[in-house]
């Protein structure tokens, strides 16, 4: 399954070869190897890329021309990325981690201007693991901590609020629904993915300590 927000049309080879680059989201997942690999080679001007596909070398080839700034992959296969590629991690500023990983962070530590970071919600509970995040990213605002939803009549993402247990109001808990990238379609059609819902929250929790910290100055 290949989706696009800028042009909801079936794509196939002649589709993206022809309007691949007017393309700036792409959602790849489920397709057949040779389309992902003619999506990647035709949409170089995508910025916010879902890879939910096994990485060939030929596709790890095509990602690194890509100047991306958002991306949702599991790292952990990807094994033996090239330098190319590591250039396009490297100016990453989202990152929705699928998979695991522990405190050595494997290839994350190759997104080095990361801004916004999503993983499980699993991981997150793992000590001393958001220290070693804070200060390997000294770019990083938020960290979204994810779990899917029990109810399967969810239809949209929810901010769930602070957990106390990690102890940080930078950290937002967010469940998913069930559904096959809903969530990427709300977040390039509206701002209402899991990015904009985290700023909103932040946003939020900044507003509320301002205003407790002037109410306090009076």
């Amino acid at each position: 399954m290949v989706k696009s927000k800028d042009y909801p049309v079936k794509w196939d080879r002649a589709n993206l070869e022809k309007f691949g680059h007017f393309i700036r989201n792409l959602f790849i997942r489920d397709s057949p190897p040779e389309l992902n690999l003619v999506c990647l080679r035709s949409c170089l001007n995508v910025t916010n890329l879902t890879c939910w596909v096994q990485m060939s070398r030929d596709m790890m080839d095509a990602m690194s021309h890509l100047r991306l700034t958002h991306l949702s992959i599991n790292p952990n296969i990807i094994q033996h990325p090239t330098p190319g590629l590591l250039e396009t991690f490297a100016r990453v500023t989202h990152l929705d981690c699928l998979g695991h990983f522990d405190n050595t962070l494997g290839h994350i530590i190759h997104f080095k201007s990361l801004t916004h970071l999503a993983v499980s919600c699993y991981i997150l509970v793992r000590p001393p693991l958001l220290p070693i995040l804070w200060d390997r990213f000294p770019k990083l605002q938020v960290v979204i901590s994810l779990k899917v939803a029990d109810n399967p009549d969810q239809t949209g993402s929810i901010v769930e609020g602070f957990d106390t247990n990690l102890g940080d109001p930078r950290v937002v808990m967010i469940t998913l629904p069930f559904g096959d990238g809903d969530d990427w379609l709300d977040d390039v059609r509206y701002g209402r993915g899991i990015w904009g819902l985290a700023d909103e929250a932040i946003s939020r929790r900044r507003q509320a300590r301002d205003n407790t910290a002037r109410g306090i100055e009076r």
